[in-house]
């Protein structure tokens, strides 16, 4: 679909680390009256959407404020409270998952085809609460389509990685297996150090 023929559309925030809202402030549909924006996902996305104009953006490093956008921009609420919301024959459901200041997994159902996107997500299996947790995920992916996960760190690099809200490729895809998932997309996705580059190139 052509950028300009673009007038409603959803956007789902898993959470507002920077890494996921920064482009916000550069998306063209935002600046065309014509444009709907309904906005859902994490309880904090509600605040994320003025977020990157209203702190550092809008503190003279940009030149327009959340007020100045022309397109209309509501939130629905409706997975912020982990509820399912229907748009066309689409279902989506949301998970919270492991990361720090929360984030959510969301699942997409449509006829018999389940797509999952769970990234920023640290899997633990090794003590029971843990274990636990990861049968919840298990299930929320269970017999996807297509799975989008985390997968930051080798093995050995999550080690010392511990905590800091990602996972190893390694458990993720023990995670797909479990689930019965048929294609894994993102995997692997390692590139937080040389180490893990220079892997990926041999």
């Amino acid at each position: 679909m052509e950028e300009n023929n673009i007038s409603h559309l959803y956007l789902f925030i898993t959470h507002i680390h920077w890494d996921h809202i920064l482009g916000f402030p550069f998306f063209n549909p935002i600046y065309d009256s014509s444009s709907k924006v309904f906005v859902d996902g994490h309880p904090n996305c509600l605040k994320g959407r003025k977020y990157t104009f209203n702190n550092k953006m809008g503190d003279g490093f940009f030149p327009i404020e959340f007020k100045d956008l022309k397109a209309g921009i509501s939130n629905i609420e409706t997975l912020s409270k982990r509820e399912p919301l229907k748009i066309d024959g689409t279902l989506i459901e949301s998970l919270p998952l492991h990361h720090s200041q929360g984030s959510y997994g969301l699942r997409f159902m449509e006829g018999e085809k389940r797509l999952v996107f769970m990234t920023d997500n640290e899997l633990e299996k090794d003590s029971e609460s843990n274990g636990k947790e990861f049968d919840k995920y298990v299930k929320f992916c269970q017999d996807a389509d297509v799975l989008i996960p985390d997968a930051q760190y080798t093995p050995e690099e999550i080690k010392k990685c511990r905590g800091w809200g990602h996972s190893d490729f390694q458990t993720t895809y023990e995670l797909a297996k479990r689930a019965n998932v048929k294609r894994l997309d993102n995997l692997p996705f390692t590139t937080n150090t040389m180490e893990s580059k220079k892997g990926i190139n041999q």
